[in-house]
């Protein structure tokens, strides 16, 4: 599967405040292998929460705080 690697970066919007926003870091083939899920209630409302594995080779830079996106899918 085709996945993209996004990375956090801030930018100013007009008014000088900090907008945090996602930037393409890599766009990689990957094994995506989703196991478990489940449902849970908190703060007046309902969680999902979906388990997996999500397995590419070794890319220099990939750091444990980025998102992955696969589709319209979004990966912590």
């Amino acid at each position: 599967h085709r996945i993209i690697i996004q990375q956090r970066s801030e930018e100013q919007d007009s008014y000088g405040q900090q907008l945090e926003t996602w930037a393409d870091f890599a766009s990689v083939w990957a094994d995506i292998q989703i196991g478990s899920g489940r449902e849970f209630f908190a703060a007046q409302k309902i969680n999902p929460e979906l388990s997996g594995i999500i397995k590419i080779r070794y890319l220099a830079g990939v750091k444990a705080d980025m998102q992955i996106m696969y589709g319209s899918r979004v990966f912590d």
